[in-house]
């Protein structure tokens, strides 16, 4: 045991040291319940005889190694290389659509996109014309399109002007960070001068939990931030599918009553013949 070393006979559980050599640093000895000799290892070594060290060729690419007394040993990474082994290779499938991946000091990949595609991994394309007010647009790969607002704008396509919440009595004040925020007739700052009462002139209003801005779900007909402006049957959101609520059981009873007269006319064809 532990080095075939001789050893003196002690009490239950307290270390044996060896009579004619000093025990290595990486174990000691000691008995069991049984009087069985049984080695005690140092961290790094583990087995029967403490022989294997854990972190002998367990971490790669030149990571350095720690040993645990409880589970298995970590790797603390050179730069470029993660992963629990340091394995993998830091930028390895990270970029998308040919960006150029780089690491930083603290271990972490950025990308540098090509001039057509935008995002942290270069997963987005560019999609000019579809969002207003100077905001950036972003294209997935399924072709959904997303719009990145300027913090003074909002909205699906960043078209709502949040100083416009500050109505006609309020004051639009600008922020450093590029927000803008209401000074209003009752001496508050805040996101907005109205409130739900008096917002939404042809529709239902709700308090936006993000900005605590209102917001208007428009009546049929209306559109506009607050339902102000008149819809034309393409501009309402729910033309089309009151246009089609009304077309297709008009097209179901006139081929029913085809079906009908159909079979009224092969009925009689057939008594005469």
């Amino acid at each position: 045991m532990c080095g075939e070393t001789a050893f003196h006979t002690v009490s239950i559980l307290s270390p044996v040291r060896a009579m004619y050599s000093p025990v290595p640093e990486r174990r000691e000895l000691f008995l069991n319940t049984r009087q069985q000799a049984k080695c005690q290892c140092q961290p790094s070594f583990t087995g029967e005889r403490c022989e294997v060290n854990q972190c002998r060729d367990y971490c790669k690419n030149g990571g350095a190694c720690t040993a645990s007394v409880i589970g298995a040993p970590t790797c603390r990474c050179l730069k470029g290389f993660t992963g629990p082994q340091c394995k993998l290779h830091t930028c390895q499938d990270y970029c998308h659509n040919g960006g150029n991946c780089t690491v930083s000091q603290g271990n972490q990949p950025t990308c540098r996109c090509p001039p057509e595609y935008l995002g942290d991994q270069c997963q987005y394309s560019t999609c000019e014309g579809y969002c207003e007010n100077e905001a950036m647009c972003l294209q997935t790969a399924n072709a959904t399109k997303l719009c990145r607002c300027t913090p003074q704008f909002h909205g699906q396509l960043c078209e709502l002007d949040k100083c416009e919440y500050c109505g006609p009595n309020g004051k639009c004040v600008p922020k450093a960070s590029g927000e803008v925020m209401c000074s209003c007739p009752n001496g508050r700052t805040q996101p907005s001068c109205y409130t739900c009462l008096d917002f939404c002139t042809n529709g239902l209003c709700s308090i936006e939990p993000g900005t605590l801005l209102p917001q208007c779900k428009c009546s049929i007909g209306w559109r506009g931030y607050r339902c102000e402006v008149t819809a034309s049957p393409v501009d309402s959101p729910d033309s089309s599918g009151s246009s089609a609520s009304t077309i297709i059981p008009v097209l179901l009873l006139l081929l029913l009553a085809l079906l009908v007269v159909g079979a009224i006319l092969w009925y009689k064809r057939r008594m005469r013949g």
